[in-house]
């Protein structure tokens, strides 16, 4: 509960949210960070999400080597030390088990520079997604 609490709050102050890789209700959580937060989350994953033009607003990174653990992590530090939408605050959300491993492994160098959240609690406090989506995400 305090941690939704936490991150409740730390959407509220619009951060800069990055969600990697395309997991299955991706829109979904698109969707609720418009409309919940008016934050237009940064996707980066192999191939765009289902976008749907009116309802969900989000920019998406294609990663060019999905496979390639220092290009991943190259990109998203280019994010933060680069980017004119880079902020004080950077919320970094893995979306897959594979990027939930990848994050894990590479903390140490990414939390820096980054707020790293799980998709699970992300979820907790976005009260316009859909029940569906939920429950596919605690099937993960």
């Amino acid at each position: 509960m305090e941690r939704d609490f936490y991150t409740r709050e730390l959407l509220t102050q619009k951060p800069a949210v990055l969600l990697l890789g395309s997991g299955a209700e991706l829109t979904a959580f698109v969707h609720a960070l418009n409309k919940d937060y008016n934050i237009e989350p940064r996707v980066y994953a192999e191939s765009r999400f289902a976008f749907i033009p009116g309802l969900s607003r989000g920019r998406f990174q294609r990663i060019k080597h999905p496979g390639n653990e220092y290009y991943i992590i190259h990109t998203l530090l280019d994010f933060y030390s680069e980017s004119d939408d880079a902020r004080q605050t950077a919320l970094l959300i893995p979306c897959t088990p594979y990027y939930e491993d990848l994050v894990a492994r590479n903390t140490r160098l990414l939390e820096p520079y980054f707020i790293i959240e799980s998709l699970k609690n992300l979820m907790d406090v976005l009260p316009s997604l859909m029940p569906k989506a939920k429950k596919k995400v605690k099937m993960c």
